[in-house]
């Protein structure tokens, strides 16, 4: 199943891989059906993400100077 390069980190969001991308893309994969959703796309590339209780991702990454401003939501929380 074909997703994107350099994952990164992995969490798991009942049942929902969620995995950063090395173009910036937050993909969320469904285990069983194997769907492939981009849910976030952040500056640079995202190396790092914690889940925060349903209410959305905290996403540590680099664009180059070592910070990562902001992130553009592209739907849902996870």
């Amino acid at each position: 199943m074909p997703v994107g390069d350099g994952p990164e980190d992995v969490v798991d969001a009942g049942g929902r891989v969620l995995t950063g991308l090395s173009d910036g893309r937050i993909a969320r994969i469904d285990r069983v059906s194997g769907t492939v959703e981009t849910v976030a796309r952040v500056p640079g590339r995202p190396l790092g993400l914690e889940l925060l209780g349903g209410v959305g991702i905290a996403v540590a990454g680099s664009v180059g100077n070592g910070s990562a401003p902001g992130a553009q939501s592209a739907g849902e929380t996870p």
